[in-house]
């Protein structure tokens, strides 16, 4: 009898085993599921609330639909959330703004059916065959962006329910997916399952023990994740870049809940993936194929429009050796492993709150960001962003008491494009280039009012590049909230110069 072997992946609790999405009956039993006898109509109703925000961002008509309002069947309820969660993820992506999404529950003599319908892009008829293989990529449409994890997962835990699910769809139409499941307890012999009630203190105890810890630290640190609204959706986006499809299935399903997750299976798609989405994090394995994690990472952090980007290495490579390549490529972690959910959740949390941390910092004040204070002194900027910021300040200084010198002025001569400019200080600041330059220009002005009193401050305007004294008056009061006549007198009384007596 062939034999397969059996990989572990070590949680905060235990080592668990995980697989692929299964290719037989036999292979579904090495997933556990918790099943409760439990009304299916409020617990569908939740999640087509959790949905509801996402569907006025992006301006999308979004209904729930059934005809009981109690409609009982045997389900593990965390589980079973991330079907639904990614058919409606997957509605979402492909759907335009003014569609139409609909989750449908419909009762049937022996089985429940739960649709998703869209009226979004639509699937091509030859790639609806393959559409729950793992890994597989529909061609030439809309539809090829997806890496087939989801649906092959959705599928596999589908099955686990002794379930199904079916699809049908047409380009430029939309797209149905249904969800079978029967009413029955098919559960009775499965070794995969254990039974709980729906009443009892043991079901919230297990439904809790099923998702990640995350410390109360973590979960403020994650809660501050929209320091600005510009992004259209408040979680931060993980890139994972892993070719070991079950470890990939693991991370997945551990940071799905959390964050928003892209995935690639080799360096070089790590590569183009991040250039194509900016993930705010990076996550990829040592050894791949095609190009390994270790130059991936040192093309990232040589990459002027990626280099702001953490990067944290997973690797079974253990020496010293190892540990230093890594950290030479200039990854900003590297996590043995096995390693436990806990410790990855903890750095992913830390890294990104970091980088937060600072882009509020200069967007208070954008000097911190050439003069960086103590308290930020361990959150620093890439290498190459902090010689990039570098040569901003030194251009900027060049010109300063020149009227004319601008963002396209500045851009010509970092050799970069106007939009890169402006996307690289937003994302390390959370400012404009246009910004920075008159917080320069002001920054200066307030220090020659305190240094040089004997300074007039139509002088001092001019010397800092404004154009007309009223300006210079009304962007100072806007920046310190006093005129240059009150800063100059509160400075030069609290501060006196060399000449004046003690």
């Amino acid at each position: 009898m062939k034999t397969k072997a059996i990989r572990y992946f070590q949680t905060d609790r235990t080592l668990t085993r995980i697989v692929s999405p299964p290719l037989n009956k036999a292979e579904e039993k090495r997933l556990q599921l918790r099943i409760a006898h439990m009304n299916l109509i409020p617990y569908l109703e939740q999640l087509f609330k959790e949905f509801q925000s996402q569907a006025q961002r992006q301006k999308i008509h979004f209904k729930f639909h059934t005809d009981t309002d109690s409609l009982v069947c045997w389900y593990d309820p965390y589980q079973f959330k991330k079907i639904i969660s990614n058919l409606l993820s997957n509605s979402f992506k492909y759907t335009a703004e003014n569609g139409t999404i609909e989750l449908q529950v419909i009762e049937q003599e022996t089985t429940i059916e739960i649709k998703v319908i869209d009226n979004g892009a639509g699937i091509p008829k030859e790639a609806i065959p393959h559409l729950f293989e793992r890994f597989y990529q529909a061609s030439n449409s809309e539809f090829a962006s997806g890496s087939g994890i989801g649906l092959a997962f959705s599928n596999y835990l589908t099955e686990l329910h002794h379930g199904k699910i079916s699809v049908s769809s047409a380009l430029n139409y939309g797209s149905i997916f249904t969800i079978t499941l029967p009413k029955e307890n098919m559960f009775q012999e499965d070794d995969y399952v254990t039974f709980v009630s729906d009443n009892t203190e043991e079901f919230s105890k297990t439904l809790q023990e099923s998702i990640p810890a995350v410390s109360v630290m973590e979960k403020e640190d994650l809660s501050t994740s929209c320091i600005t609204e510009e992004k259209t959706d408040c979680k931060d986006k993980i890139l994972i870049v892993e070719d070991n499809e079950e470890l990939l299935q693991v991370l997945l399903t551990l940071l799905s809940p959390l964050y928003r997750v892209t995935l690639a299976t080799n360096g070089k798609e790590g590569i183009e993936k991040a250039s194509d989405e900016s993930p705010d994090l990076i996550i990829s394995d040592v050894m791949m194929p095609v190009m390994d994690g270790i130059e991936m990472c040192k093309k990232i952090k040589n990459d002027l429009n990626l280099c702001h980007i953490p990067v944290i290495l997973l690797t079974a490579l253990v020496s010293e050796k190892d540990k230093l390549n890594g950290l030479k490529c200039g990854a900003d972690a590297y996590i043995e492993k096995p390693f436990t959910s806990k410790i990855l959740l903890g750095q992913i949390a830390n890294l990104l709150y970091s980088r937060k941390l600072l882009r509020k910092k200069y967007e208070e004040n954008p000097a911190n960001m050439f003069t960086p204070q103590r308290e930020t002194a361990t959150l620093s900027f890439s290498k190459l962003d902090t010689l990039f910021l570098k040569k901003i300040e030194q251009i900027i200084y060049a010109h300063l008491s020149d009227d004319t010198f601008d963002v396209n002025a500045l851009a010509k001569e970092l050799l970069v494009s106007r939009s890169s400019l402006y996307n690289k200080l937003k994302i390390l600041g959370n400012i404009t280039p246009n910004e920075l330059i008159l917080n320069i220009r002001l920054e200066h002005a307030a220090q020659l009012l305190q240094t040089e009193p004997d300074l007039q401050i139509t002088e001092i305007a001019y010397k800092t590049g404004f154009k007309s004294l009223r300006h210079f008056r009304y962007c100072f009061k806007a920046r310190f909230n006093l005129t240059p006549q009150e800063y100059k007198a509160e400075r030069t009384k609290s501060f006196p110069s060399a000449e004046s007596p003690a």
